[in-house]
């Protein structure tokens, strides 16, 4: 993980359909969004997740649909097992590693979130950069499923590790994170803290857009802020970076309040 744009997270994509199809009004093309979140789905063999969906009443059961995506997944997991196996006695740690973190990557997408944590604990003798970007991995499954406990048991291991290593680019990512899940606990005020700390140098684009991180920061600030406060901290600050949306979001904000 460097300081280039990552792809946004696919299962966090993915909850973000979930969640529209159970939110929106009835204005919004609600067809259009499931059959986005199926075909993210299905491209994605996204077993579990779609499992999960169907006892929420989310969508509709297709065993069609589990058992294709089923076979697919068996297929390449057998594929990286036995590229894993060769690769312990023909390659270096680091070949034997990637091939760990492939799998890992496909059971986080396919499989229940215990086993996927557990594959992420299972890759060892890497890097103290590659153990971070495995726990932020862990924290990404953590928001995705909004499960507080898992995210508070591993952002004390991955902020260590952070530490310890001066790392500016995954300390920066980190706090994005822990943003990210202050608000899913409603607690705003820290929320507000670490999303206009990490405005400047904002590289997290695997958890959220820039643009939403910015919505987000507006608005928890226009209600944690007094006037002043917010005009200093958030309208001057947010007007000089150089992105035209960006300041198209934050006048439109402030222009309504």
């Amino acid at each position: 993980m460097n300081s280039t744009t990552l792809n946004r997270d696919v299962l966090l994509s993915a909850t973000d359909l979930k969640f529209h199809l159970t939110n929106s009004s009835k204005d919004i093309d609600l067809d259009k969004i499931k059959n986005k979140l199926l075909k993210t789905i299905e491209q994605n063999l996204m077993i579990d997740f779609f499992q999960k969906c169907v006892m929420q009443n989310i969508l509709e059961k297709n065993e069609s649909l589990i058992s294709r995506m089923r076979l697919k997944f068996e297929k390449q997991i057998t594929k990286l097992k036995t590229q894993l196996q060769k690769n312990k006695k023909e390659e270096g740690e680091v070949e034997v590693r990637n091939i760990k973190i492939q799998i890992a990557e496909k059971i986080t997408l396919s499989k229940d979130k215990r086993i996927a944590v557990k594959e992420w604990e299972s890759i060892n003798g890497i890097s103290t950069q590659r153990t971070i970007d495995n726990l932020l991995c862990i924290l990404r499954i953590a928001i995705a499923f909004e499960d507080h406990d898992l995210f508070n048991h591993y952002k004390i291991a991955c902020l260590k590790q952070i530490e310890n290593s001066g790392d500016w680019d995954r300390r920066n990512r980190f706090f994005v994170y822990q943003a990210l899940y202050y608000i899913q606990i409603r607690n705003f005020k820290e929320a507000c803290i670490l999303l206009l700390k990490t405005i400047p140098s904002f590289i997290a684009t695997e958890i959220i857009s820039f643009s939403k991180m910015i919505q987000y920061a507006v608005l928890i600030a226009i209600f944690q802020l007094p006037r002043v406060e917010l005009r200093i901290k958030v309208l001057k600050k947010l007007l000089t970076i150089q992105r035209f949306y960006t300041q198209k979001i934050v006048y439109h904000s402030f222009s309504s309040f």
